[in-house]
């Protein structure tokens, strides 16, 4: 009877946090803030962590997740450590826990790839490829294939510079989740773009602008960044100065409003090659902005 009873307790709990959870992922798809965003993913991690700390909590490894990647994403390296923090947490449930289905194996991919991330950014390859090859022995163990391989794929192959890893992926890939497919994709955009092939950047550009259309709202603020920065690359190599100067300001936008500190580094750096004029900060940029060049 007391068994039945802490089951029964234990349930309620998870319905608790998965409605929180899904709560703040709607939140965090409008929210114009991703600190203001980590506060609130503190505020009940804070709360629930207490009170789940008998049972493994699948809900609570979603939740260490998304605060996690939202650390991550803001490029703020000295808070890393608390994403590892969390991610450690993470892995600590799901490595424990065992649920059949994709919700599971794309979560244990994804915390993984995540946990890589912090040891990149700390310019630990070794590690951070040694973790990759800890997921992969996972998913070959648990027999959650389930394509959340291609996550892990794909970081080895920014840690490992193999171009033959993405272009593979991109080949045999099973998945049919849009949102990775849009992930497979970009990774092989930018592929050729280093190449400066652009013939076949071309081809995957118009692919990648369709389902941008398509995920709408699904679609991460920072990977529309992202593809906003790709797309100025692809324009400027095609030598359509006005399209360039038009996407590079649309990423500018977007890594200084949700402070993408990373993001916005690097496009600064390859601002350098393109000289596009940057205006002062006077408040927020205007929606889909354009900067003129000098």
């Amino acid at each position: 009877m007391r068994r039945d009873l802490l089951i029964s307790s234990y349930s309620l709990l998870e319905a608790d946090i998965a409605k929180v959870n899904s709560d703040l992922k709607k939140e965090y798809l409008i929210y114009g803030s991703y600190e203001k965003l980590v506060v609130l993913y503190l505020t009940y991690i804070c709360k629930y962590e207490a009170l789940t700390v008998n049972y493994y909590s699948f809900e609570m490894a979603k939740m260490y997740y998304q605060c996690s990647f939202l650390i991550i994403n803001t490029g703020d390296i000295n808070k890393f450590e608390m994403a590892e923090k969390y991610l450690e947490k993470a892995i600590n449930i799901i490595e424990n826990l065992y649920r059949p289905g994709k919700e599971y194996a794309n979560l244990y991919a994804q915390i993984y790839y995540l946990y890589s991330i912090v040891f990149e950014h700390r310019g630990d390859k070794n590690k951070a490829l040694a973790i990759c090859e800890e997921a992969s022995r996972g998913i070959k163990y648990k027999k959650i294939f389930d394509n959340c391989t291609d996550v892990i794929g794909r970081q080895v192959y920014l840690l490992t510079g193999d171009k033959d890893i993405i272009v593979n992926i991109n080949d045999a890939s099973k998945e049919t989740d849009l949102l990775e497919i849009f992930q497979n994709r970009r990774r092989l955009f930018q592929l050729y773009l280093n190449l400066h092939d652009i013939d076949n950047a071309k081809t995957i550009f118009y692919e990648l602008k369709f389902m941008v259309s398509l995920l709408g709202n699904r679609l991460d603020k920072i990977y529309i960044g992202m593809y906003y920065r790709d797309a100025a690359r692809f324009y400027y190599l095609s030598k359509e100065k006005k399209e360039s100067e038009l996407y590079f300001g649309k990423a500018m936008h977007i890594f200084e409003h949700y402070e993408f500190i990373g993001q916005k580094k690097m496009i600064l750096q390859e601002n350098e090659e393109y000289r596009f004029r940057i205006p002062k900060k006077e408040g927020k940029y205007e929606k889909d902005s354009c900067y003129t060049s000098t």
